[in-house]
């Protein structure tokens, strides 16, 4: 009953507050226009888009595989990180692996039998990857334009590790020699993992890649400096363009570098030290077929100057370590 009674309390004071009318006298005034401010058309932002993987990829400066008579750009980034694939020469053929290996490609150069052609040289590739890799299932070849010529490429699934592998090889003859780009991805969703990346680093690097005559290989210059990496007080400056490819620069150099008669150089990373100068210098033990004895090469990773070989050794190519 009580707020019965208070409603009709409420309802009595809004009806008599409505009935009073109150006489107001306002003061005279000029009257002025209003400002009305000119209408702006008022743009919305576009929301920024997240970059492709495509537009991460980027290639540094020309590789020579002068036993292959080929070069291509090594990519030195591929993803939001910036971390460059790992290079690794063997003598005519060239490997490229991330860090967490689920991306690997491989270039590659031999002798192409007399007479053959670019279906021959598919052929015997295919065969000899069918006894390495399991489960080995290939399309049927397409033309893909190159610089040198048409290649064929067919399209590969194949087991790894107990992991479905997904790729593509692309095959050319070219200057009497059979050259194969291989590129495979592995992992959890490899068929995704080799469309967002795999596909489109195989591309830049075919687009790279070209094929050279004797006169157009180019070798290291050897220093004149006999201390010349070989004293911590005169180390290989290879430099770094980030946080993360200071020892990449570094490896780099050394698989790039021969023994003097062009042996493969084997090496092993020594914890980092402190020169006369104080500063860090990174050694690595360093040897090769029939050396006379174990050299101890030195390296900063904070300094970049132009690069040559030490006394006693030859490269393999030019080093492909560009100026950060």
């Amino acid at each position: 009953m009580r707020s019965i009674g208070r409603l009709i309390a409420l309802l009595l004071l809004t009806s008599a507050l409505a009935a009073c009318q109150y006489q107001t006298t306002l003061p005279g005034r000029s009257e002025v226009p209003i400002y009305k401010p000119p209408q702006v058309q008022t743009r919305t932002p576009e929301p920024t888009g997240t970059p492709e993987p495509v537009n991460y990829i980027q290639t540094g400066s020309p590789l020579q595989v002068p036993a292959g008579m080929v070069s291509f750009d090594p990519v030195t980034a591929w993803d939001e990180s910036g971390v460059p694939l790992v290079v690794q020469v063997y003598d005519t053929r060239v490997t490229l692996s991330n860090t967490e290996e689920t991306l690997f490609f491989s270039l590659a150069s031999e002798p192409a039998p007399s007479g053959s052609t670019s279906r021959v040289c598919l052929d015997t590739i295919l065969q000899r990857m069918g006894a390495d890799l399991s489960d080995l299932a290939y399309s049927q070849p397409a033309d893909v334009l190159t610089r040198a010529g048409t290649a064929l490429q067919v399209q590969l699934q194949a087991k790894v590790f107990s992991q479905i592998s997904i790729g593509a090889l692309q095959v050319i003859q070219a200057n009497q020699r059979c050259f194969s780009l291989l590129g495979l991805a592995t992992s959890d969703d490899s068929a995704l993992r080799w469309e967002v990346s795999g596909a489109p680093i195989l591309d830049r690097l075919q687009q790279s890649v070209r094929f050279l005559e004797p006169s157009q290989l180019m070798y290291c210059d050897v220093a004149k400096d006999a201390s010349y990496g070989t004293t911590p007080e005169n180390p290989i400056r290879t430099g770094n363009t980030n946080l993360y490819d200071g020892r990449t620069r570094q490896e780099t150099y050394l698989l790039t570098l021969r023994g003097p008669n062009y042996e493969e150089v084997f090496f092993t990373r020594l914890s980092p030290e402190f020169n006369d100068l104080g500063v860090i210098v990174d050694p690595y033990r360093v040897e090769y077929d029939k050396i006379p004895e174990v050299v101890t090469l030195y390296f900063d990773m904070n300094s970049f100057e132009p690069l040559f070989a030490p006394q006693g050794f030859t490269c393999e190519a030019a080093f492909p370590i560009s100026a950060p």
